[in-house]
């Protein structure tokens, strides 16, 4: 398997932790060095992913961005400065605006955004089932779709959820994989089975 793959971390800014990589373990040590602190910068870690997945991809890669958030967007870039939101909304604002429309930037170049809202650090927090419901909707906004998407409260379900992406992942190339045969000039194809 020739898959790859990075890390972005997202707070008050975004920053690659790991570039593309065949390297599981260090990508496994890269996960078990992350700490949750600061704001949730959610546009800037779609924006930094397809930063990572443009100038890095293998040649026909299958670009993925897996967004996993235990928070709604709370900051955002724009121009020079950074712009705070509030921490619970239920409705748009400037930073889930932005972060809709990073991963409608993704989307548009052929990258696959699943996204994994894990609810209990939204509640957890904001005490606000209004702020949960709209966090379902953002980040099912945010995925390429409803098969994209996945919500959880209980984090001894996230391996599942993982696990299900990846098989999920593994169907779409299977499903994109196109062969190509060249026959010598000799050869006469009489029938192609009803396929292309």
């Amino acid at each position: 398997v020739n898959d790859t793959a990075g890390i972005v971390s997202f707070a008050d800014h975004a920053t690659l932790k790991k570039q593309l990589t065949h390297n599981k373990n260090d990508l496994i040590n890269t996960i078990n060095s992350l700490t949750a602190n600061g704001a949730t910068n959610t546009g800037e870690g779609i924006r930094i992913a397809q930063q990572e997945l443009d100038l890095h991809s293998p040649n026909n890669a299958y670009p993925v961005i897996i967004l996993m958030t235990d928070g709604l967007p709370t900051t955002h870039h724009q121009g020079y400065s950074w712009q705070s939101c509030e921490n619970c909304p239920i409705s748009n604002n400037t930073c889930t605006n932005y972060a809709r429309s990073e991963a409608n930037l993704s989307k548009a170049a052929n990258t696959s955004v699943f996204s994994i809202a894990f609810t209990e650090g939204i509640y957890g927090y904001c005490q606000q089932n209004d702020t949960v419901d709209y966090a379902n909707w953002l980040l099912l906004d945010i995925s390429s779709g409803t098969d994209y998407f996945y919500t959880t409260a209980d984090i001894n379900t996230l391996e599942q959820i993982y696990q299900n992406i990846s098989s999920k992942i593994g169907q779409i190339v299977i499903n994109n994989l196109q062969v190509t045969d060249y026959l010598p000039n000799n050869i006469e194809v009489l029938s192609t089975g009803g396929g292309t």
